[in-house]
């Protein structure tokens, strides 16, 4: 199988990533707070950080289902973008539990705005 993603050959740049956690509802279901999420990733960026890492390693991403991931990586690049911040780096994590799923998920994260993708061994 041939990834159909672009190749890629930008480093991603020096700094302080900053690995954020998932913010949830207080409710049964627990469903994703993307408005706090949104708040949370903003004050972030505006702290001074260079870029921010999401479900990464900070455990929760493998409880997160594709489409939580999907918009969570849609919410930061709003939230850096609505900075004045749209080349502001977000990293996705895109470990999946196969080789396709990882695919997978690397094609979400850059459809939905992430700059890099995280992918561990």
């Amino acid at each position: 199988m041939t990834s159909t993603m672009a190749k890629k050959s930008t480093i991603i740049p020096p700094g302080i990533y900053c690995p954020v956690i998932s913010l949830y509802e207080p409710t049964p279901r627990q469903e994703i707070d993307y408005d706090a999420s949104y708040k949370f990733f903003s004050y972030l960026i505006r702290s001074g950080i260079d870029g921010l890492v999401l479900a990464g390693t900070t455990a929760e991403a493998v409880l997160l289902s594709a489409e939580e991931r999907k918009e969570l990586v849609k919410i930061a690049r709003k939230a850096a973008v609505d900075l004045g911040r749209p080349d502001f780096p977000v990293v996705a994590g895109i470990s999946g539990q196969s080789t396709n799923e990882s695919i997978r998920l690397a094609e979400d994260a850059l459809s939905a705005g992430a700059s890099f993708g995280l992918l561990l061994p």
